[in-house]
């Protein structure tokens, strides 16, 4: 599910089941992030992964544009 977050990103909520073991026993709680910062995330209650909630991502919504987000990388020889 992607919803507007401001003009020109969207917001992608992850879905709860473990992207490491597919387990559904699942969690939230805050946890420590590499650069020492808090976020809520998800947390495996099986295997211990952790994985956000949801990412921001830049998108084209330029009026009669439908172009891929960018970070997805257009076919070869092609455009994005």
């Amino acid at each position: 599910m992607a919803i507007p977050a401001s003009s020109g990103f969207r917001v992608i909520y992850h879905a709860p089941i473990c992207p490491t073991c597919g387990s559904s026993n699942i969690t939230t709680d805050d946890i420590e992030t590499t650069d020492g910062l808090t976020e809520e995330a998800f947390i495996c209650l099986a295997c211990g992964e952790t994985w956000p909630l949801a990412c921001v991502t830049d998108w084209d919504t330029q009026a009669g544009g439908h172009r891929a987000p960018s970070s997805i990388s257009a076919p070869a020889g092609g455009t994005s």
